[in-house]
């Protein structure tokens, strides 16, 4: 177990999920906790498309700290692998294995063997967070449009989009629509959600989060209408930590556009998504993110 700083601790464990159609999601899971004792909202994160979980280990150990059990699992490999056939799943497969992740973390009994001794989370009160491809993950396994099993259980309190991306790489690399297909498509959570937007995401000349696949198709066609700020000076992995180690991560930090301060984005993207569900979990009718009334803020006066 490591200890976080200022009241958080996390740790890995494998677990084995099975579905009903005999197939087992084996993965690895990375659990952050708040340090004091007690019973704690649950948040289930979904990392991005080639992401590892641990770059999202300073945001994660964040929502910690602000009193959530942040459960993250690896879903597929990442890097170069996830480019190669087979390397990820498809993103209606990945939906399914974000309810049966979601199902196995309801039922807690399993989960509650892996916390630290006094620590519990509630399985009533469960959150959906996802970045970029891992957002697409989470309306998708929302959608009750899709024919596959189980249904999203009704813990879920609401799902949060962080620079969310739309769609999936076609034969010519253009990205193909999966959540909204055409102009009237929309997606109906049946929750509240908040849509963190990047305002870099879809700049430079490889967009991460291209215009057209972003925040803006997630503010516009979801249902019920969802919480948009969008966050200036920030680009799409400024929420991942860089690891000079890997020649992925270098090729990454050549391609993908970056804000002017990556950790106080970071650090500014957690506070909001921990505002934004605590204020759901408080029971406010209209969850707010202490940045005024309207339903969209655009945040300015980073911290250099």
């Amino acid at each position: 177990m490591n200890k976080g700083r200022r009241g958080a601790e996390s740790s890995n464990h494998r677990v084995r999920i099975g579905g009903q159609d005999g197939e087992v999601l084996d993965c690895t899971i990375a659990i952050y906790t708040p340090r004091e004792k007690g019973k704690y909202p649950a948040i289930q994160f979904q990392h991005g498309f080639a992401q590892r979980v641990s770059d999202y280990s300073e945001f994660l150990n964040c929502l910690a700290q602000r009193g959530f059990v942040v459960v993250a699992p690896q879903m597929y490999s990442y890097g170069f692998r996830t480019l190669l056939p087979g390397g990820s799943p498809s993103p209606n497969a990945e939906g399914l294995w974000v309810r049966r992740f979601t199902a196995w973390l309801c039922d807690g009994s399993e989960l509650h063997k892996l916390l630290p001794k006094g620590i519990h989370a509630d399985p009533r009160t469960v959150f959906l967070v996802g970045h970029s491809r891992g957002a697409q993950a989470c309306w998708l396994s929302l959608d009750r449009r899709l024919p596959f099993p189980p249904v999203p259980p009704p813990a879920i309190r609401a799902a949060c989009g962080v620079d969310p991306v739309e769609g999936s790489p076609d034969a010519m690399g253009r990205l193909a629509p999966v959540l909204f297909r055409d102009a009237a498509d929309k997606v109906d959570l049946s929750c509240p959600s908040l849509v963190l937007g990047a305002s870099a995401g879809g700049q430079g000349p490889f967009p991460a989060a291209p215009p057209g696949h972003n925040y803006e198709e997630f503010a516009e066609k979801t249902v019920p209408q969802p919480r948009l700020t969008v966050v200036p000076s920030t680009g799409h992995l400024d929420i991942c930590m860089d690891d000079p180690r890997t020649l992925f991560t270098r090729v990454q930090r050549c391609v993908v556009e970056r804000g002017a301060n990556p950790r106080a984005s970071r650090l500014q993207a957690a506070g909001l998504v921990a505002s934004f569900c605590e204020s759901v979990a408080r029971g406010a009718r209209r969850p707010h993110l202490g940045q005024g009334s309207s339903g969209r803020d655009v945040l300015v006066g980073l911290p250099k």
